[in-house]
């Protein structure tokens, strides 16, 4: 899922990519408006590249992996952790415009620590 894409871009492959993107045309929109409704109206393509890259990079970790994602206990950690982390960055002056990457990293550890300590 991750893959394909990545080398279309790499491979600057016009068709592949416009194919894609228009198989997609849902995926597009809903990416696009996650990210001015999370982010706001600043950078909306940068973070909904940044959104689409989390989602596939997402996917193919947990496949690879073997690890458990979609249960309840996790869901919830993972959110009371994120609105913690977005209450955290958002009164810190150095973090504010990393909120997307700390959030992204913070995934990370969470699934890790979850499928490694806690399953």
């Amino acid at each position: 899922m991750f893959w394909e894409p990545f080398i279309a871009l790499i491979s600057l492959d016009i068709n592949a990519i416009i194919g894609m993107l228009a198989n997609n045309l849902f995926w597009v929109f809903v990416y696009y408006a996650m990210a001015y409704f999370f982010f706001g109206p600043k950078n909306t393509i940068r973070n909904t590249l940044l959104i689409t890259a989390y989602n596939w990079l997402a996917v193919e970790f947990v496949g690879l992996l073997g690890w458990v994602v979609l249960t309840g206990t996790f869901l919830g950690m993972n959110y009371l952790v994120r609105l913690s982390a977005v209450m955290y960055t958002e009164n810190s002056q150095s973090l504010v415009k990393r909120t997307p990457f700390v959030l992204i990293g913070i995934w990370f550890v969470l699934i890790f620590v979850y499928n490694v300590f806690m399953r």
